[in-house]
């Protein structure tokens, strides 16, 4: 497995490109030097500040050339009429309002006595207030949107949704000054049993999100492993009270 990072921006700067050997382990100013070696401007970092959100995934998961909108998908070319709909992340690169959304769109809406039409997911930004308000003001060459994970069935879909949601802590993950990652305001009610689950694939890559960003918070905030695991601890006792 060879997992790639993409600061903000980082396709003007030859990014994504491979981590290096011991990355995961690399102090904040380790590895700010080594992105300033492949290329990505000092003072892109220094703009972002303790805002420098990046993506990571596997190499091997490669970006379809297909025409799917501003959507970007780590997989194989697929057909939208296979599939019920999608779970996608939305990431604002904009160094003053770093915020994240996670949500699920429909390849196809259904309308009673009629035959399914194409839906407008090519060019959806999100049912959210927040972020398409965000949108209007800083343009959509600001944000970032990627497919996560395809669903087959209406359960599949629903039921992946509040997973991948409940996995990342959409409702209480901070940055270290205290504002929010996500838009999220709420988690779906699951009032089914369904047929489909978050893959193996999909629950890895969430993994390496969540991992990103506990990495980038204890590196900035100069955190040991038992400092943040204390953090760790503590912030579940705060949920469970």
């Amino acid at each position: 497995m060879t997992l790639v990072v993409d600061p903000p921006e980082g396709w003007r700067y030859g990014f994504p490109k491979a981590i290096p050997k011991g990355y995961m382990k690399m102090s904040w100013d380790d590895k700010k030097k080594w992105y300033i070696e492949q290329g990505y401007p000092k003072s892109e970092i220094d703009k972002y500040g303790e805002f420098f959100v990046i993506s990571m995934w596997d190499k091997e998961d490669e970006i379809s050339e297909q025409d799917l909108g501003h959507w970007e998908y780590y997989g194989s070319p697929f057909d939208p009429d296979d599939y019920f709909g999608f779970i996608y992340l939305i990431t604002c690169t904009d160094p003053e309002n770093p915020k994240r959304y996670i949500g699920r769109k429909q390849f196809h809406q259904y309308r009673k006595g009629k035959d399914r039409v194409v839906s407008n997911w090519k060019t959806y930004s999100s049912s959210s207030k927040h972020i398409n308000t965000m949108v209007e003001e800083l343009g959509s060459d600001k944000f970032k949107y990627e497919i996560l994970q395809l669903f087959e069935t209406k359960g599949g879909l629903s039921a992946g949704e509040v997973k991948v949601q409940w996995e990342l802590d959409v409702l209480t993950e901070k940055y270290p000054d205290g504002t929010p990652v996500y838009l999220n305001r709420q988690i779906g009610a699951i009032k089914f049993i369904p047929k489909e689950e978050v893959n193996e694939e999909t629950r890895e890559r969430l993994s390496r999100i969540a991992s990103g960003i506990r990495e980038e918070r204890k590196d900035k905030e100069g955190l040991t492993d038992s400092e943040e695991e204390g953090i760790t601890t503590e912030e579940k006792s705060d949920k469970e009270s």
